[in-house]
């Protein structure tokens, strides 16, 4: 893989949008832990910016910058497919950290994903959960069928 310092703008839009949706996600620490919040938008900004150092520090061997870019709020906010693939690109470019996944900046990134899902055009609309129409029982499973060769992993379909 590869990976490279994403633009202050990226994150910073990033930032903004968990703001403007009072995002927060919690931090697990031993036993209890600590909620990291859009509201305190210039440490969430400041985390992003370090683990994606990271990422670039352990890949290409270049220091962590002293000094990280400040935060600036970004007013006009794209769509939340945007905000998805915003969220796509950080993950990629700081996953090179070894500390990344479980990290504070990669659980911020998990919640603002969520965030951005349920602005989405009808999310509110869709059902919770899913279940057949009325007066339609479900196909039964063919017990004379052999699944020895289905996958749980997906690989069994991957062939047809």
């Amino acid at each position: 893989m590869s990976c490279y310092h994403v633009h202050p703008h990226h994150i910073n839009t990033l930032v903004s949008f968990g703001h403007s949706r009072r995002v927060s996600a919690w931090i697990p620490s031993g036993s209890s832990g600590q909620s990291l919040d859009c509201y305190a938008p210039e440490l969430v900004a400041l985390v992003l910016h370090r683990a994606n150092a990271a990422a670039v520090a352990e890949r290409y061997g270049d220091p962590i910058p002293d000094e990280l870019p400040p935060f600036e709020l970004v007013r006009e906010l794209p769509s939340a497919v945007a905000i998805l693939k915003a969220c796509a690109c950080f993950d990629y470019q700081s996953s090179d950290w070894s500390g990344y996944d479980g990290s504070a900046a990669a659980l911020m990134i998990d919640e603002l994903r969520v965030a951005a899902i349920r602005e989405l055009p009808g999310y509110d609309e869709a059902p919770w959960e899913l279940r057949p129409p009325r007066g339609r029982l479900p196909r039964s499973i063919d017990r004379e069928r052999d699944y020895s060769g289905l996958a749980t992993d997906g690989a069994y379909m991957a062939e047809r």
